[in-house]
Formats: C-alpha cells, sequence, structure tokens
C-alpha cells in the first residue's frame, strides 16, 4: 500500500482531487477500508468542497485510528464545515493535540456556529492569558467580539496583553499591523 499512498500524496499535492478519490476509493473496494485511504478520500472530498462526505470518510477514518490527531482534527473541522455540531469533536482533537493551534481556534469557531459564541470569547481569553503573543488567538478574537459585541472595542485581548506585558515588541508590532 506504500506506493499507492505515495502516489496519494503527490496527486493530493498537485490539487488533482477527483484522481486522488477515485483511487482511494477504488482500493477501498478492492481491499477494505484503511484509515490512511480513507483520509486521502477525505482530503480529495473536502478538496472538492464537499463536506459532508469528507466527514463521512474522516468518521470511518477515526473508528480505526482513534488516536490519531491530524484524523481527529480533520474530522472535527469538516464536521464544522459541513454545518455539523462540532465543538466536542474539537475538543477531542484538543486532547490528541494540545496547543495545535488550528484546532483551538477551530473549537471557538465551532462554538460561535453553535450559537455559544461567548463561551468562544472566555476560552479564547484563557488561552491568550497563558500564551499572551499569540498574534493569530487576538485577531480570532478580535473577529468574534466585533461580531458578538459591534460596539464593543475590538482589541480587548490585544489592549489585555500589552497592560500585561508593555515590553512585548510581537505585541506591538501587531498592535501596528493588523486592523482590529
Amino acid at each position: 500500500m506504500g506506493p499507492l499512498l505515495a502516489e496519494l500524496n503527490r496527486a493530493l499535492g498537485q490539487g488533482q482531487f477527483e484522481l486522488v478519490r477515485d483511487r482511494a476509493l477504488a482500493e477501498i473496494k478492492r481491499s477494505g477500508s484503511h484509515p490512511r485511504l480513507e483520509q486521502f478520500l477525505g482530503l480529495a472530498l473536502r478538496g472538492l468542497l464537499d463536506s459532508a462526505d469528507a466527514h463521512a470518510a474522516f468518521s470511518r477514518a477515526a473508528v480505526a485510528a482513534p488516536q490519531d490527531a491530524l484524523i481527529a482534527h480533520s474530522l472535527a473541522r469538516t464536521a464544522l464545515e459541513a454545518g455539523f455540531v462540532s465543538s466536542e469533536l474539537f475538543r477531542s482533537a484538543d486532547r490528541l493535540a494540545p496547543n495545535d493551534a488550528g484546532v483551538l481556534l477551530g473549537r471557538a469557531a465551532a462554538l460561535h456556529a453553535e450559537g455559544r459564541g461567548d463561551i468562544a470569547l472566555g476560552e479564547l481569553d484563557a488561552l491568550l492569558s497563558r500564551n499572551p503573543e499569540w498574534t493569530d488567538g487576538h485577531q480570532a478574537h478580535a473577529q468574534l467580539q466585533a461580531t458578538l459585541h459591534p460596539d464593543a472595542p475590538r482589541d480587548l485581548s490585544l489592549a489585555a496583553a500589552l497592560q500585561r506585558h508593555p515590553a512585548s515588541v510581537p505585541l506591538h508590532r501587531m498592535a501596528i499591523a493588523v486592523p482590529m
């Protein structure tokens, strides 16, 4: 299976999503489900903007490889993209890959999509208090703040971080460079 996976990886990198989908489906039909084949199938389907079927492929992959952090993150991401409830899937992915920024930001997006944006803001606040120079976190916080509370200042997390760390060059750069 190694050569096939290498071929799928090359094709995926070249954006040949239909080829990857068709080859993965053919091999799954021929030899049965395998977590890596399902993962490639999910990635190809995601590239084809078919989030629901991508999510189904990642679900099969996650059953076969429950400790795989990338599969868990992909499962959560495709659930969010397909409009499914996904915050707990992001929490599960976080347990497998603690402090993965993509997972943490995905959870905030999932909570917001589920109507729990203020919980997402609180979680981002807690993360930013432990990681004050996490610029992507401040950007996400500002966007969420603007969506949930349009009349409130957008730079609350950045301002708080600068107050606690006034000598932080990255925070000052962000305050200048990133429109809040």
